[in-house]
């Protein structure tokens, strides 16, 4: 597990209270493969710790930033994960409205893993999703937070922060980064009205199918950008399709199987596997006359195919600024994810994250 550790010193104000507990409050009702899962809250005197699944493969953005670029194929992998948790988000009435590269984890088997949701808001059927609280990063947060001054569709906001993800990724720096009077930008209305006068360009590397997916999502007017349906069904994460499809429960379902250390298996397999099991055992019955015939295991003992996912063993670095990722001149190279190895199963650690800066480490009384 990682502990991120809140000075309740530095959380004296109703904005950070309301911050912290509006994280706490979301985490304790979701469970996806993809996302997070909180286990359990702490409270001292001098401290809130919330004790949250340890991902070892750090944050994507110093994946990204070590690789330069993803290979079209991982991207693909890592972003239909992304949308997968993005759309179960939504499904339960929650819009994240801080999806950032900083905020996306990764676990040892490089998955995506999504958190840090003090930003996060629920909706119900009266508002759907209208908000009105302008807020997230201001590279990553779509037009209208800035130059909207009425409510906004909050899942339109998340949808532009993933294509500015995914951008990120298959470019190896964002878009609309490139204004030379504000390199940093700092000046968020002059950024903005850069977006809006600029037309998104790709490097060479992107294919065609990856840029229309992008154009469709990197909108600046939100009555025209896509929706989920629309990015879930494109030709681009065609390989990935059949992760739509799960129900929430077949996803809940799934990420606890995940923590518990044990087998899931889709509905439709399942179901598949216990009618050929079935059809195998009433084959194999007895007859009047003869010999009885052997059971299905003397004939062919059954393999079992399983997939476990332990415990990471390495801690995420929780402190990077987005100013790393910039423009190569030179070709870039890409990194193949798949062929990486795959670390033996480690025994369980525990990282310490302090959400504040501290004068010195104490333990929790």
């Amino acid at each position: 597990v990682a502990i991120k550790l809140i000075r309740r010193q530095s959380v004296d104000n109703t904005p950070r209270i309301n911050k912290i507990g509006r994280e706490i409050s979301v985490l304790r009702g979701i469970r996806h493969p993809n996302i997070i899962s909180l286990f359990d809250v702490i409270e001292t005197e001098r401290y809130i710790g919330i004790v949250i699944e340890y991902a070892s493969g750090g944050e994507l953005f110093d994946h990204i930033l070590a690789h330069r670029y993803l290979k079209e194929r991982d991207a693909c992998r890592l972003f239909a994960q992304l949308m997968s948790g993005v759309h179960y988000l939504h499904s339960k009435q929650i819009v994240h409205r801080d999806l950032k590269l900083e905020n996306l984890l990764l676990d040892r088997n490089r998955n995506i893993m999504i958190t840090d949701f003090g930003f996060a808001n629920q909706f119900d059927n009266t508002t759907k999703d209208l908000m009105s609280t302008s807020c997230g990063s201001p590279c990553y947060a779509a037009p209208e937070l800035v130059i909207s001054d009425g409510l906004y569709v909050g899942s339109g906001v998340d949808i532009w922060s993933c294509g500015v993800i995914l951008y990120a990724m298959l470019a190896g720096y964002l878009p609309f980064d490139d204004d030379p009077s504000n390199p940093d930008g700092d000046n968020i209305n002059q950024l903005y009205n850069y977006i809006l006068a600029t037309t998104l360009v790709f490097p060479d590397y992107i294919s065609p199918d990856a840029r229309d997916l992008l154009r469709m999502m990197l909108v600046p007017d939100p009555a025209k950008r896509c929706n989920m349906k629309r990015i879930m069904s494109h030709r681009w994460l065609a390989p990935y399709a059949a992760m739509f499809q799960y129900s929430i429960n077949d996803l809940e379902d799934q990420a606890m199987a995940r923590l518990n250390g044990t087998v899931w298996i889709p509905p439709r397999q399942a179901a598949a596997a216990a009618a050929a099991a079935e059809a195998r055992k009433a084959n194999l019955q007895p007859t009047s006359s003869g010999p009885p015939r052997p059971s299905a295991d003397e004939v062919m003992p059954r393999r079992h195919t399983i997939w476990i996912e332990s415990v990471p063993d390495a801690a995420p670095s929780w402190e990077t600024g987005r100013h790393n990722i910039i423009r190569h001149e030179e070709e870039p190279s890409g990194m193949d994810i798949d062929k990486q190895e795959t670390a033996p199963i480690p025994v369980a650690e525990v990282s310490v994250i302090h959400d504040e800066p501290m004068e010195s480490a104490q333990p929790i009384e």
